[in-house]
């Protein structure tokens, strides 16, 4: 695919077992569970804006699976203009929410 140059990458989030040590190497077990969804919208935010600025500015594609698009959702609905800026398009597959459309 990267002779192609098409790069995939695979996100981990709050929670998991890749994602149970610090940067600096510190844990701290009693933190470890406290999060909020809004904070995994920011992930995505963050995931989104490193792959287009190593990416010369290039928006990319984003497909999702399950809680992968409920986070993403929430990241599209909070953060819409910066995630519009990185993304072209997102991909939802089984998607674990429904959008209220009757108001």
């Amino acid at each position: 695919m990267i002779e192609a140059g098409h790069h995939i990458y695979l996100g981990n989030v709050r929670g998991t077992q890749y994602s149970s040590s610090a940067a600096d190497g510190e844990f701290d077990p009693a933190s470890f569970w406290d999060f909020t969804m809004t904070d995994m919208a920011l992930d995505y935010k963050a995931f989104a804006k490193e792959m287009y600025k190593r990416h010369e500015e290039t928006k990319g594609h984003y497909i999702g699976n399950s809680m992968g698009t409920m986070n993403m959702f929430a990241a599209i609905s909070k953060y819409e203009i910066e995630m519009a800026t990185y993304l072209h398009n997102v991909i939802m597959l089984a998607p674990c929410t429904v959008a209220n459309t009757e108001v």
